[in-house]
């Protein structure tokens, strides 16, 4: 299960990085919506995506050598 968990984290970490890589992209080209979604909304969302990665890894490494 702890693999399960560091896995999954790891994948939303670096999915979150794409994200906010890719908001602050379209921000600076002066592009504010794509798709009709803001930019400061994808922002959001990789940085949502980021702070759950960390607490699955957390859980993970805090899960380690209980079973």
């Amino acid at each position: 299960m702890n693999d399960v968990f560091a896995v999954t984290g790891r994948a939303a970490g670096v999915l979150g990085i794409l994200i906010c890589a890719l908001a602050c992209g379209l921000r600076l080209a002066g592009m504010y919506t794509i798709a009709g979604v803001e930019a400061i909304t994808l922002l959001q969302l990789g940085i949502a995506a980021i702070v759950t990665g960390c607490f699955l890894l957390l859980w993970s490494l805090s899960r380690q050598g209980k079973g």
